[in-house]
C-alpha cells in the first residue's frame, strides 16, 4: 500500500484531493487527506431524488468535466520525463467530492495503478467498485486511461438516465453484463434525455476501447462543446446555488457540521476501524521487512524509490505499549455515581434552606397560657375546659353543577385543556375527515376570504364591464416533497399532488402538513387562465437537541 501512497502524493492538481502526509500508528498505516467540506456525488443524488429536485443536465456536464480535468492531469503525470502511467480503476460517484462551494474533486486514488511500482496486481485479481467497471477490469484484463473513461461513461449515464446501466438482480449477472457490455440505450431509459448528452455516454462506453475517447481530453471537449451548444452556460456559481437550494429543502449537514453534532467515539473504538476504510489500509507484508537499507526489526524504515517520490522519507519508530486506561463501564459507573452524589447533596442543602410550615395551634387565642414561673404545685386541680372542634366545612359543590349566578372561573382552571396531536399523527388525525371526491367541488366565497373588489365606476357612472369568469378553474396543488396532507380551513382534500376546483376571484390560503417537516400556509388567488399551479416548499423541522445526561454518556 505504500506505492498507492507515493502514487497519491505525487498528484497536486486543483480538481483531486491532495493527499497531505503519510503515516503509521500502531502498526497501521494512514492518510492525512485535504478536507472537502461538503458532499459526495452519490449523497447529493440521493437527496435530489428524495427531494424530486433533480440535478439538472447541464450542471451533470459540468461535474463530468471536472473529473474530465482531474483524469487528463493523472493520466499524463511523467516523473523524469516518463509516464507514469496512473490509471485510477475507481471512478465512481463516491469518490466524485462536491464542495459547498461549488468545488468538484476527484478522491481515493489509492488503489491507482502506475509503473514502476514495486508490487503489481496480480492477472485476473479486479480492484474497483463492479457497477462502474469496464469490460476489460472486470475481466481482470490489463487497463489503461480508456478505462477510467468508460467508468465516467457510467457516471454520466446514472445522471442523466437516474439508473445504473448494469443493473442486475445479483452480483454474478452484473458482472457478466459489464463483461459483456450489455447495457439499455441511455434514450430507452431515459426519453427526455438530450441526443447529444446520449452521444457522449454511447462514445465513453464502447465494449472496445479502441472505439471510446482516447484521452481525457478528447472527451473534455464533446462535454464543453455539448454545454455551449444545447444547454445554457453553467459553472461552480450555479452548482453552488443548485446546491443551496437543495440543503434549504432537506437541510442536509456538511461533513464538517455533521462531524461537530455527532458525540465524539472513543480512543479505544476510534483505533478499531475497519480496514476497508479510505483513510486507513493494513499493509502487513511491509511492516517486518523494510523497503531499503539493512533490516531493522525494532525500527523499521519506509522509503521511496526515486522514479515515484524521491523527497518522500518517513521513519517509523516502533509502537510504544499503549497506556492502560480505565474501562468505558468502570468511567461511566464513576461518573454516574459522583452525578447520583452531587445531586443528593444539592437536594439536601435545598430542604434545610426551606423554611418549616407554622404549625396550627390547637387552643384559642383568647384562652389565656400558664406561667411558666408559676410552679406545678398552685396549678389548678381542674383541667381547662377543652377548646372548641372547629366547626367541619361545608362540602365542595361538583364542577358540573355550579350554583346560580356564580362564576365559573375556577372550575374552567380545574378542568383539563385538551392537549393538541402530536406532529406525527396529524396526518392521520387529517386524513380522518378528508373528502374523497373534492376534486369535483367547486370551492367558492365560503372557503375563501370573499370576492375580489368590484371595479371602480368611471366619471359618467358606469362601471367598466369585466369579462365573465368561468364558474370554476381547476389548480395543480403540489409539495416538495409530495405527501403534504392539504387542508383549507376546517376543510382537509387529502395528499399533495392535487387537482383541486376554485372560483376565480377569491383569494384562498391552503395549508401543508407533513410528517418531519414544518408546517406552512400558501396563500394566493385564483384568476380566470387555465393550467394554474400552486407550490411550495416545506423545511425539515431541526433535529432535537441531546440532553446533558445522553451527550455526557454518549448516546
Amino acid at each position: 500500500m505504500i506505492d498507492e501512497a507515493h502514487v497519491a502524493m505525487s498528484l497536486n492538481h486543483s480538481n483531486i484531493v491532495q493527499v497531505l502526509d503519510l503515516g503509521r500508528a500502531q502498526g497501521r498505516y494512514f492518510l492525512v487527506l485535504e478536507l472537502v467540506d461538503g458532499w459526495d456525488l452519490n449523497q447529493i443524488l440521493s437527496r435530489a431524488r428524495a427531494t424530486s429536485f433533480p440535478l439538472p443536465p447541464e450542471l451533470s456536464l459540468y461535474v463530468a468535466g471536472e473529473v474530465c480535468r482531474a483524469l487528463g492531469y493523472a493520466h499524463a503525470k511523467t516523473r523524469d520525463g516518463q509516464p507514469l502511467g496512473i490509471v485510477h480503476r475507481d471512478v465512481s460517484p463516491h469518490n466524485v467530492l462536491i464542495s459547498e462551494q461549488g468545488e468538484v474533486k476527484l478522491t481515493d486514488f489509492g488503489i491507482a495503478k502506475a509503473t514502476g511500482r514495486r508490487e503489481h496486481t496480480g492477472h485476473g485479481v479486479i480492484k474497483g467498485k463492479l457497477a462502474f467497471m469496464s469490460p476489460e477490469q472486470a475481466s481482470g484484463l490489463a487497463v489503461d486511461a480508456r478505462s477510467d473513461l468508460f467508468s465516467l461513461g457510467t457516471v454520466l449515464y446514472l445522471l442523466g438516465t437516474g439508473r445504473r446501466p448494469f443493473e442486475a438482480p445479483t452480483d454474478l449477472e452484473a458482472l457478466v453484463r459489464v463483461r459483456q457490455c450489455q447495457l439499455a440505450p441511455p434514450a430507452q431509459v431515459a426519453p427526455e434525455i438530450s441526443p447529444e448528452f446520449a452521444r457522449i455516454i454511447l462514445k465513453a462506453m464502447k465494449a472496445a476501447p479502441a472505439d471510446r475517447y482516447q484521452s481525457a481530453e478528447e472527451m473534455l471537449v464533446d462535454i464543453e462543446t455539448v454545454q455551449r451548444s444545447a444547454f445554457k452556460a453553467t459553472g461552480q456559481t450555479e452548482l453552488k446555488r443548485w446546491l443551496e437550494e437543495l440543503q434549504q429543502m432537506d437541510g442536509a449537514p456538511t461533513i464538517s457540521k455533521a462531524a461537530t453534532q455527532a458525540s465524539m467515539a472513543d480512543d479505544s473504538e476510534a483505533m478499531q476501524l475497519d480496514a476497508s476504510e479510505d483513510l486507513i489500509f493494513d499493509d502487513s507484508s511491509q511492516v517486518s521487512q523494510p523497503l531499503e537499507g539493512p533490516a531493522r526489526p525494532t525500527q523499521p524504515t519506509i522509503a521511496a524509490t526515486p522514479a515515484l517520490l524521491p523527497t518522500m522519507h518517513v521513519t517509523a519508530p516502533a509502537p510504544a505499549p499503549p497506556a492502560k486506561k480505565p474501562s468505558k463501564p468502570s468511567r461511566r459507573v464513576a461518573i454516574f455515581f459522583f452525578l447520583g452524589g452531587t445531586a443528593v447533596l444539592l437536594a439536601w442543602l435545598g430542604l434545610r434552606e426551606t423554611p418549616r410550615r407554622p404549625r396550627l395551634a390547637t387552643r384559642p387565642s383568647s384562652a389565656p397560657r400558664p406561667s411558666t414561673a408559676q410552679p406545678p404545685a398552685t396549678a389548678p386541680s381542674v383541667p381547662p375546659p377543652p377548646p372548641p372542634s372547629p366547626a367541619p366545612p361545608p362540602p365542595a359543590k361538583p364542577a358540573e353543577m355550579p350554583s346560580k349566578g356564580a362564576k365559573v372561573v375556577e372550575s374552567e382552571e380545574i378542568r383539563p385543556t385538551p392537549q393538541p396531536p402530536q406532529a406525527e399523527d396529524e396526518e392521520e388525525v387529517l386524513l380522518k375527515h378528508s373528502e374523497p371526491a373534492a376534486s369535483d367541488q367547486v370551492l367558492g366565497e365560503a372557503e375563501g376570504e370573499g370576492p375580489a373588489k368590484p371595479p371602480a365606476a368611471r366619471p359618467g357612472g358606469r362601471a367598466k364591464p369585466e369579462p365573465a369568469l368561468p364558474d370554476g378553474v381547476s389548480v395543480r396543488v403540489e409539495s416538495r416533497p409530495q405527501g403534504a396532507v392539504i387542508k383549507l380551513k376546517d376543510r382537509v382534500f387529502g395528499r399533495s399532488p392535487l387537482n383541486l376546483r376554485f372560483r376565480p376571484g377569491i383569494a384562498y390560503e391552503l395549508t401543508f402538513v407533513k410528517k418531519g417537516y414544518l408546517s406552512a400556509s400558501k396563500r394566493f388567488t385564483v384568476t380566470g387562465r387555465k393550467n394554474q399551479r400552486v407550490t411550495i416548499a416545506l423545511k425539515k423541522k431541526p433535529a432535537p437537541k441531546k440532553s446533558f445526561i445522553r451527550r455526557l454518556f454518549r448516546r
